[in-house]
């Protein structure tokens, strides 16, 4: 009952064009709409806010909300927290199969659209990596900024948010005994390369860079039974 109330409620979103931010028409009148009680309808539209549909405002209304990735970062971070903890292995690399997919099936755009004041930006990110990586400092956040960078180039919002949903839940894999990081320098390295491959304008060689890091990411959790 909940969640074909929920698709109505999505329906009625769609067929009157509402908008993120827009004010959806008060209880009465959605119960009335809809021809539903006040506690199904609050239910239905408790479980839209969950999933990010619409936004409640205690004593302002409710509203259609910005669509973003939040609940798909809810449900990839609970799997990979469950997958560390029963060590399901295999799912923590489908994941990054997931994610492998997207970043190499994006090469022609990053390549038609990298501009060179972008190379040099990425190229300063792998220096700070290479600084890190000789201090014996962290590189994650470094690591997360060059490829947000990288993605920037393409000007599509929903990329650079779905992969930063795949970075940051990523992190939760890290977190038990097994985890075996990467040497700093080869992952500075891996960076490098596909900015090099950019500025040659060699789509093969930054498939094979991509695939290198791809392959050494792999390498960092251990392998056993799903």
């Amino acid at each position: 009952m909940a969640e074909t109330l929920q698709a109505r409620i999505k329906d009625y979103i769609l067929a009157r064009r509402l908008r993120p931010g827009d004010l959806l028409p008060n209880e009465p009148t959605l119960m009335a709409e809809l021809g539903v009680g006040r506690h199904p309808l609050r239910e239905a539209i408790k479980g839209l806010q969950a999933i990010g549909i619409v936004t409640i405002r205690p004593g302002t209304g409710t509203f259609v909300a910005d669509l973003t990735f939040d609940a798909l970062e809810a449900g990839v971070g609970f799997m990979l927290s469950r997958a560390v903890a029963e060590q399901d292995f295999q799912r923590i690399g489908k994941t990054l199969q997931v994610r492998e997919a997207i970043e190499i099936g994006l090469t022609r755009r990053v390549f038609d659209q990298v501009t060179h004041d972008q190379l040099d930006h990425l190229s300063a990110l792998v220096d700070e990596m290479t600084r890190r990586a000789e201090a014996d400092e962290k590189l994650g956040e470094v690591d997360f900024a060059f490829h947000l960078a990288l993605y920037e180039t393409l000007d599509n919002p929903l990329v650079t948010e779905l992969i930063s949903v795949f970075f940051r839940t990523m992190e939760t894999t890290k977190e038990w005994d097994g985890y075996r990081p990467p040497d700093p320098m080869e992952r500075a390295g891996w960076h490098r390369d596909l900015v090099q491959a950019l500025r040659d304008g060699d789509t093969d060689a930054y498939g094979a860079a991509m695939a290198v890091h791809f392959a050494s990411i792999d390498d960092e959790f251990p392998t056993g039974p799903a």
